[in-house]
């Protein structure tokens, strides 16, 4: 996928993200049992922006760049299984799928089953 194809996408999770921000909150204070006041604070806050870090670091990273007379070229590595803690389950899931899809992965993602309902939010 180009560059502007992943930059689109990772701008409509935020946006997503963004408009479920309160859920996300709440399910990350149901799942880990925080105060209200720090999963918005923290906790969605640090999910948010690692979002706007891999947007801001697609925008800017170049996947070619000449080395005498040869050109390196960073792609994909392919499909990338994820697998995330209970602790910090939410920071922990956009840590990783952000960059991924940055880098045009595709992403299989296992939640804790201790602390699913982030995983469940995330997507959708």
């Amino acid at each position: 996928m180009q560059r502007t194809r992943r930059l689109a996408l990772l701008k409509r999770i935020l946006d997503a993200y963004n408009a479920r921000y309160e859920d996300i909150a709440e399910a990350v204070s149901s799942e880990m049992g925080a105060p209200i006041s720090f999963a918005r604070g923290s906790q969605a806050a640090a999910g948010r922006g690692h979002l706007e870090a891999a947007i801001r670091a697609l925008e800017d990273y170049e996947f070619e760049r000449p080395r005498g007379k040869a050109m390196i070229v960073r792609e994909p590595i392919g499909v990338c299984a994820l697998i995330t803690p209970w602790n910090w389950p939410l920071n922990q899931i956009v840590c990783k799928v952000a960059p991924a899809i940055a880098a045009g992965c595709t992403v299989v993602l296992k939640p804790s089953e201790i602390a699913p309902v982030s995983g469940v939010i995330f997507p959708r």
